[in-house]
C-alpha cells in the first residue's frame, strides 16, 4: 500500500506517517526501486497499534508504543 492508501485507511495524515517512521514510532517502511514507501501487512499491524495506544490517552513516543506490547499483544486494544 502507498502512503496515500494507508492515510486514507486509517484516517491521518501522510505527515503523521513519516513523522512515526522518521521518529522509531513505526519500523521503517520499505521503499519501492523509485523510493515510494510500500506498507505490508506488519507495517499495517504497527500503524493499527499506534493508533490503539493513541486511543488508550497513552502519549504516542517509540518507548511508550513498545511498553504496551508484551510478547505481540496490545494489553489496550487486546489485538495478538
Amino acid at each position: 500500500m502507498t502512503i496515500k492508501e494507508v492515510s486514507e485507511k486509517y484516517g491521518i495524515t501522510a505527515d503523521t506517517l513519516r513523522y512515526y517512521e522518521q521518529v522509531g514510532i513505526i519500523p521503517p517502511i520499505p521503499r519501492t526501486e523509485g523510493g515510494v514507501r510500500n506498507y505490508g501487512k506488519k507495517d499495517l499491524e504497527w500503524i493499527e497499534l499506534v493508533i490503539c495506544v493513541r486511543k488508550a490517552g497513552i502519549p504516542v513516543s517509540a518507548g511508550r508504543v513498545y511498553e504496551t506490547v508484551s510478547n505481540g499483544r496490545c494489553y489496550f486494544c487486546r489485538k495478538a
